[in-house]
């Protein structure tokens, strides 16, 4: 049974990506303490919430990001909402071919992807909500 154990809503600006992390980090640490896992999601977090600041809401203030955290038997679940059009995840460059390693960005999700037991997208015509699973053993 997956329990909502706390929400936060945040501007749209890369100076909340650090009260983020520690409002999510506070949380988890009540239900583990294992260090590697804690800086996985810490990690994994400031990746979604700067997609969601930078392509979602597009920088604009009056538009949050919505945060979820529930607890799923022995998960960790972390939902991010923001106002954005979406994209089609299998259209993303390979961040590991060649021609893409020099490139400033385009990291972000494939790096998310390895530090998570799972990453998965709802798309509707609200916004985008990109959804954290960690498992906690």
């Amino acid at each position: 049974m997956k329990t909502l154990i706390a929400e936060n809503k945040y501007k749209s600006n890369f100076s909340v990506i650090p009260k983020i992390q520690k409002f999510i980090e506070q949380i988890v640490s009540k239900y583990t303490n294992d260090v590697k896992i804690i800086e996985a999601i810490n990690f994994a977090v400031a990746e979604a919430s700067s997609n969601s600041i930078k392509h979602g809401n597009k920088f604009d203030l009056s538009k949050n990001i919505e945060l979820k955290i529930f607890l799923e038997n022995n998960s960790i679940i972390i939902s991010f909402f923001d106002f954005g059009q979406g994209f089609i995840p299998e259209n993303l460059p390979d961040p590991t071919l060649p021609e893409n390693l020099l490139k400033d960005n385009g990291r972000g999700i494939f790096i998310i992807k390895n530090v998570v037991d799972s990453l998965s997208y709802n798309f509707s015509s609200k916004g985008t909500e990109t959804i954290l699973k960690i498992n906690l053993k």
